[in-house]
């Protein structure tokens, strides 16, 4: 009986090691794909490309978002999610010094001239381990 019961800790533990893996490899290869777009470290931003979402969905239109930050998802085409470790306070402080510089403040929305890109409503979610930030456009 013990022994039985070694083998599925022991199964456990090695499915959650490559779970957890699997997730390190995903963050990783994100983290990268950020380091290879347009980065602005000196503001602590960085342009992303939403044409290159894994989903796979073809919205030829790039967003400023804080460094340090990975893609969740996409829902419903017009709204996108990215996560951080970051503190909540500081990530709110981020995203609010991040639309002031980089986006005009027109009719409620945040406008990027450059960018031709439009952020109608954004939010910041706090969890126990990660925090959210999600836009909409």
């Amino acid at each position: 009986m013990k022994k039985i019961i070694i083998a599925v800790i022991a199964i456990l533990l090695f499915i959650l090691i490559f779970v957890l893996t699997f997730k390190l490899i995903n963050i990783n290869k994100e983290i990268n794909l950020l380091k290879e777009g347009n980065q602005n470290y000196s503001t602590g931003a960085q342009l992303y490309d939403l044409s290159n979402t894994p989903e796979g969905r073809i919205i030829d239109k790039k967003i400023w978002i804080p460094n340090d930050v990975i893609y969740v998802k996409t829902c419903c085409m017009y709204g996108t999610t990215f996560a951080s470790l970051k503190n909540i306070d500081v990530l709110k402080a981020e995203v609010e010094k991040l639309l002031e510089e980089h986006y005009e403040l027109v009719g409620g929305k945040y406008y990027d001239a450059v960018n031709d890109f439009t952020i109608t409503d954004y939010g910041i979610i706090e969890d126990k381990i990660m925090n959210y930030i999600w836009f909409t456009y």
